[in-house]
């Protein structure tokens, strides 16, 4: 996430980082949870909005400093100063939502499917809605209002007064799970589903514009830019969609995406891609401009691109997770700082999770 003059990373250690934009160089690292961090941070008015896995959501200053945090799942502590879920079916710690900041509140779901809003300064709760399921993905708002799904219990989405809570609509969807945020533009509101399906509601009554279905799930966030929207599909396939009909525009195959979002902007489409983070597509006609930097060297190791990259300043920021073999448990992770048109890495920082890793990365070098 960038902030300021910054760029701040959260890693699955539990640690908070916080590096120059222009050098690279390293600020400062602070703890902030002794549980993993894998949901986006979120930054609003020089303050850090961090959710665990512990299902905690830190308040932070944009040196380290920790001003409040507060249990997303209802909780009371024991004689041993121990959190205890009141809930133990809600899912615990598998589904998280990013907290999203508007209009001094924050928002954010958890999984014993209510979503909060809390004051932004304090944390204190202002309203809560119950839905039907897990909420894993973070709400979005725009014009007073918060859009939201769920996964797991029902086919709704919905639509709440951001002051109130009170509920304005909700829709029925084909599938009706989401595992990916809701993208508000111009009174519309495109929803991915579970399903497979790109939606797109009207966001003042909820109707369903137009919806089109991929062959597999659609896991993220839609982007937008200029009149089209893009949605990447388990489909290893890209779309783009005229925004008010639903039409087809392009579609481009062979590019597998999964949790990180596209993002879209100049008439560009960079891809948070599995093996190449940095290729990105003509947003108007799917042509690859730049097949990204293909040298294994320079890349370093890795299992996967698959968080949101941020762009600030004519700069590029990605992270891989790297597992050294063991499937599905990341051991490292590496921020990149690059050129966002040449793919040139500029600097990068290697962070890992605990002597495992250290351990494991030696023996590589060694060897």
């Amino acid at each position: 996430m960038v902030c300021g003059e910054t760029i701040v990373v959260a890693t699955v250690d539990g640690k908070l980082h916080s590096i120059a934009l222009d050098s690279g160089a390293l600020h400062w690292s602070q703890v902030i949870s002794t549980h993993a961090i894998y949901a986006d941070i979120v930054c609003a008015e020089e303050q850090l909005l961090i959710c665990d896995s512990n299902l905690m959501l830190y308040c932070v200053t944009v040196d380290g400093r920790t001003l409040w945090e507060k249990s997303t799942l209802s909780a009371f502590v024991d004689d041993t100063c121990q959190r205890i879920f009141t809930d133990e079916l809600a899912g615990g710690t598998y589904y998280q939502s990013k907290p999203t900041a508007y209009r001094g509140k924050i928002f954010f779901g958890i999984p014993s499917g209510f979503l909060h809003a809390a004051h932004a300064e304090t944390g204190e709760e202002i309203w809560k809605f119950e839905m039907g399921a897990a909420i894993s993905a973070g709400p979005a708002c725009a014009d007073g209002r918060v859009f939201a799904g769920q996964q797991g219990g029902e086919r709704f989405f919905y639509c709440l007064d951001v002051q109130t809570g009170s509920l304005l609509w909700r829709q029925t969807l084909p599938g009706g799970w989401v595992w990916g945020s809701a993208m508000v533009d111009g009174g519309y509101v495109y929803v991915p589903t579970v399903s497979g399906y790109a939606v797109c509601l009207d966001a003042k009554t909820g109707h369903i514009v137009w919806m089109f279905p991929t062959a597999q799930s659609i896991p993220a966030e839609p982007a937008i830019d200029g009149d089209l929207v893009y949605f990447g599909s388990w489909s290893r396939s890209i779309y783009a969609f005229e925004k008010r009909t639903g039409e087809i525009a392009w579609k481009s195959n062979g590019i597998a995406l999964d949790s990180g979002t596209l993002i879209a902007f100049d008439g560009k489409v960079y891809l948070p891609h599995h093996s190449n983070i940095f290729k990105y597509l003509d947003g108007k006609t799917g042509k690859i401009l730049n097949d990204g930097n293909t040298n294994d060297d320079e890349k370093g190791s890795f299992s996967d691109f698959n968080a949101t990259p941020a762009f600030h300043g004519g700069c590029a920021f990605f992270s891989s997770r790297g597992g050294m073999g063991l499937r599905g448990v990341p051991l490292f992770s590496t921020v990149y700082c690059v050129d966002p048109e040449t793919a040139k890495i500029y600097w990068t920082h290697l962070y890992c999770l605990g002597k495992l890793a250290v351990l494991l990365l030696s023996r590589r070098t060694d060897g």
